[in-house]
């Protein structure tokens, strides 16, 4: 990824940049952005972390892919791979908020997609008291 107004070829987006230095958590869900071996893009679940000073995961993907592997038969074949934290892109949901607000400018929709998650947690309560009450008279 090139940083936006560079000049120089060399002037790239380093992974570990743009993940904002989050130290690697069981469970992560990232996207690959250079690891060696695995296809740009691929996603996958963080399931160990190696030595933090190395800064390695074991990653498992989604997908099979060519070279991946069992990570000693811990998962299914050519879906497993060791990568390097700072080749991955972590894209946990409790980023993607963050991310989010600030992309997305007021005015743009984001009210109406709040008012419709408001509308549909309104539903489910006024469903969860509707049950009650048709409980209380069976």
């Amino acid at each position: 990824l090139y940083r936006e107004g560079s000049t120089a070829a060399t002037d790239v987006l380093l992974a570990s940049e743009h993940s904002v230095s989050a130290p690697p958590e069981l469970g992560d869900r990232v996207a690959n952005l250079c690891a060696s071996g695995v296809p740009f893009g691929s996603r996958g679940t963080v399931v160990a972390i190696h030595d933090p000073a190395e800064g390695c995961v074991e990653v498992v993907m989604d997908e099979e892919f060519i070279g991946g592997s069992t990570l000693q038969g811990t998962c299914a074949n050519f879906r497993g791979k060791l990568c390097v934290w700072n080749h991955l892109l972590k894209i946990s949901a409790s980023d993607s908020k963050g991310i989010i607000d600030n992309v997305m400018p007021s005015g743009s929709g984001k009210a109406v997609i709040e008012k419709l998650m408001s509308d549909i947690k309104q539903d489910a309560a006024d469903q969860k008291e509707a049950d009650k009450k048709g409980a209380k008279y069976s």
